[in-house]
């Protein structure tokens, strides 16, 4: 079983106020969100670790808050343990709207394993054998490559408190001395991706809907990441030329000030032109219309039958309605749905990504696939110049996507 976190959650009650179970008893520390009760909570924690137990004469008021919150936690009594840190850092993510779902749920996971790990020891003193050990465990559960970024996802954590002044600088700075795992040294390697035949692509299309089916046409033909395909919306598409160029608000490297350039030549223009019709700021593949079309052939169908068109039976609840937009966990799901039913080996939506590069590569040059890939190494922004969309547009003119589906 799961070891019980010996640190309460800092939570939502229905009334707005913050609280925190501790056995059978609900504290409430003020409202939700604000400083006064995140201070109040860093000192209840504090006291359950050093303490063990909340007295029965025990009165919310005794904590005192303060108007910033690292500098409650920085003189609170005794020294910042790195429970501390990790719930400072939880705090620090709900003010990053833009990181995807996964990447804050990894960076969650990851302090409750470091709150399990070294929770109760002073966190000046988790150095580099603190974060080997940790680092071992992982390695009896995951590939080499993925501990590499858990220990550095664990010094972006230190960093972090660094700047909250939670920590000194020599915290983070041991924390970087330790090397990463190079190959040999961790009993898992990830295997290395590999394209996917597009004889695989095309029976897995037969089971797709329509509107998947367009969108894993596209990502082919473009080589785009699954975020990129699934984000498109017509206000970022500018269409005033005979080459339609897909500036997307938000991709992968936007944070490291690299700008985004994606150009549709005449046949993504005919895939994305069905679906236009739409708000500017709608996306333009949507589960919603996939889920009503859906609906819409099996009343058909009822119909074609002789009956009225309405179910029999009455239809259960929905527990989870779609939404807008599809994300790339979802789209990879339908795909390995309908990879098993058309009788052919399970790929990814990356695995396309991967498959258009290296067939493009190989006609059109590395240059070319690089503008249309969005690939740099550069520091420095990537602007909007003439010889980019130049060769970019070179290098679909040998898109695999026509090979794969006619659009009609």
């Amino acid at each position: 079983a799961r070891p019980r976190n010996e640190v309460p959650s800092y939570r939502l009650h229905v009334s707005g106020q913050a609280c925190v179970d501790v056995g059978n008893r609900r504290i409430y520390l003020g409202k939700h969100g604000s400083k006064e009760s995140k201070a109040r909570y860093f000192r209840l924690c504090q006291l359950l670790l050093n303490v063990g137990e909340i007295p029965n004469d025990f009165q919310i008021d005794r904590l005192d808050p303060d108007d910033v919150l690292p500098k409650a936690v920085a003189e609170a009594e005794g020294p910042i343990l790195v429970t501390h840190v990790t719930e400072a850092f939880r705090q620090h993510l709900v003010s990053r709207p833009r990181m995807s779902q996964s990447d804050r749920q990894r960076m969650k996971v990851l302090c409750d394993e470091l709150d399990r790990h070294a929770g109760k020891i002073e966190a000046d003193t988790f150095g580099p054998k603190k974060l080997r050990e940790l680092r071992d465990k992982w390695t009896q559960r995951y590939d080499r490559r993925y501990c590499n970024r858990l220990a550095s996802a664990v010094r972006r954590i230190f960093r972090y408190a660094v700047s909250e002044e939670l920590v000194s600088e020599s915290a983070w700075t041991r924390l970087k001395s330790l090397d990463p795992l190079r190959e040999g040294d961790a009993p898992i390697e990830r295997a290395e991706r590999e394209c996917v035949a597009l004889e695989h692509v095309q029976a897995t299309l037969k089971h797709l809907h329509s509107i998947l089916a367009d969108v894993v046409t596209l990502q082919l033909h473009l080589a785009l990441r699954p975020s990129e395909v699934l984000s498109i919306k017509p206000c970022e598409i500018d269409r005033s030329g005979a080459i339609w160029v897909y500036h997307p608000t938000y991709h992968k490297t936007k944070s490291r000030g690299h700008r985004r350039v994606i150009v549709l030549d005449g046949f993504a223009q005919r895939i994305v032109d069905k679906y236009l019709e739409r708000p500017a700021d709608a996306y333009l593949f949507s589960p919603k219309e996939a889920v009503s079309t859906i609906r819409s052939k099996a009343k058909a169908e009822r119909v074609a039958r002789g009956g009225s068109g309405s179910r029999k039976k009455p239809r259960q609840k929905q527990t989870r309605l779609p939404g807008d937009r599809y994300y790339p966990r979802e789209y990879a799901k339908a795909i390995q749905r309908a990879a098993t039913k058309a009788g052919v080996p399970q790929w990814s939506p990356y695995q396309l990504r991967h498959t258009g590069i290296t067939l493009m590569a190989e006609k059109a040059g590395v240059d070319n696939v690089q503008a249309l890939a969005g690939h740099s190494k550069r520091a420095m922004t990537i602007h909007y110049s003439k010889a980019t969309i130049e060769k970019a547009s070179e290098a679909l003119r040998f898109g695999v996507g026509p090979q794969v589906l006619s659009v009609t």
